[in-house]
């Protein structure tokens, strides 16, 4: 149970922070990319202001634009670093004019190419190969303009790689510190778990003793003054009491299974023995055991504990199914789990009932569960044994039947 627990600490603690870790890395990369895209969009509208004006790309267009970016100290030198061509065409979608004057690597043929792609493509704005492109409009077609941005697509490519690179190394770092740390978080739970079990089995012992000496009372005054009502009840209350210290105990180590006491069992023969043994029981009551068993199904497990969580399970299903109505039990192996389910008819079982039936104590009907001798420690102390082998238990409730569903890892 405990290495479970620290397995699930492990697991939701580092999910946790690589969770918030990954969105910050997203997030940081988005803005950046974004930046990357409105600042180079905004360098385009410079240059196309200065188009529109007829003169040649300055400092005064720049910087009337990229204020709105708040952007680093811009000289007279930052005209000359950026380097871009445009394309213009006609009303007609003819080529009338090329300007690769501020690009030395292309050429007249090349901008010609992109241009006209993009033109009968339709498109307005995006990257294509490393420039950035916005089509424009102008006064007798169209212009689009191609800015080099492959300094901004390597510093953006950079911070990608160096993201993952720390990611990743942190990633590390969370887990190792996590496992080193998980231990001593979750030891007060344990300490406390412990305490608990010590408890509920040191308290257990000592109320033998005086159901003891109260059983041995009573019956002298039963020798003395022969039996009576008050005896009676008296006999009756300490039936109970030993059942429930009996399931106390039980529940104090119903988790408390390992690789050492687990071995390889048959599933299906175990469950056949058991619908067996229950058969009469249930046929006194009234009622019909219908199972259905596929053959040879497999699991490790401590077989007593597993047996006394289909004979809790079954006994249950007897005492509180309605009348003349018959329990299945059905096992099947799906994939690589063994699949049980045992049934009966219940009416008026809740939402409520659904949410806290495998809570100590908890019963659906505290008067039937009277008149039945059920304290609600049953399912709890199955639960317990479930999920100490690494199993699942859970309910479904359709048309007035109630199932339990177990699953179990097979061999």
């Amino acid at each position: 149970m405990y290495r479970r627990l620290r397995k699930n600490f492990i697991l939701v603690t580092t999910l946790s922070l690589l969770l918030v870790l990954g969105l910050t890395m997203f997030i940081l990369n988005i803005v950046t990319m974004n930046r990357t895209r409105e600042l180079a969009d905004l360098k385009i509208s410079a240059i196309y202001k200065a188009y529109s004006k007829k003169n040649d790309f300055d400092i005064k267009d720049l910087e009337s634009i990229l204020q709105k970016l708040d952007e680093a100290e811009i000289t007279k030198d930052t005209p000359y670093k950026i380097r871009y061509f445009y394309v213009v065409f006609d009303k007609n979608k003819i080529l009338t004019e090329i300007n690769v004057d501020r690009i030395a690597e292309e050429n007249e043929a090349k901008a010609k190419e992109l241009s006209e792609k993009i033109i009968n493509e339709n498109k307005s704005k995006g990257y294509i190969e490393k420039y950035r492109y916005n089509v424009e409009s102008t006064e007798n077609g169209e212009m689009v303009i191609f800015l080099d941005t492959v300094s901004d697509l390597q510093a953006q490519k950079v911070i990608l790689e160096s993201s993952l690179i720390i990611g990743a190394t942190i990633s590390g770092l969370v887990i190792l510190i996590v496992s080193m740390l998980s231990k001593k978080v979750i030891q007060p739970f344990i300490d406390n778990e412990e305490k608990q079990r010590h408890f509920i089995t040191d308290a257990g012992h000592e109320l033998k003793t005086p159901i003891s000496i109260i059983s041995a009372n009573t019956e002298m005054v039963e020798i003395l003054n022969g039996e009576s009502e008050w005896t009676e009840s008296t006999k009756v209350q300490l039936v109970r009491m030993e059942k429930l210290i009996k399931n106390f105990l039980a529940l104090s180590k119903s988790d408390e299974t390992s690789i050492e006491t687990q071995e390889e069992i048959n599933f299906s023969e175990l469950l056949k023995n058991v619908c067996k043994d229950f058969k009469g029981r249930a046929e006194i009551k009234g009622k019909t055991i219908k199972a259905e068993i596929q053959g040879d199904i497999k699991i490790m497990a401590d077989y007593e504990q597993i047996q006394q969580v289909i004979n809790i399970l079954i006994d249950n299903a007897i005492k509180y199914a309605q009348d003349d109505n018959a329990i299945f039990v059905n096992l099947n192996k799906i994939r690589k789990t063994a699949s049980l389910k045992i049934g009966n008819k219940i009416e008026n079982f809740t939402k409520e009932d659904e949410k806290k039936i495998f809570n100590r104590f908890y019963r659906t009907d505290d008067s039937r569960s009277r008149d039945t001798g059920g304290f609600g420690l049953g399912l709890s102390i199955a639960a317990k044994i479930i999920g100490a082998h690494g199993g699942k238990i859970t309910t479904t409730y359709k048309n007035s039947w109630l199932f339990f569903n177990l699953e179990f890892p097979i061999l």
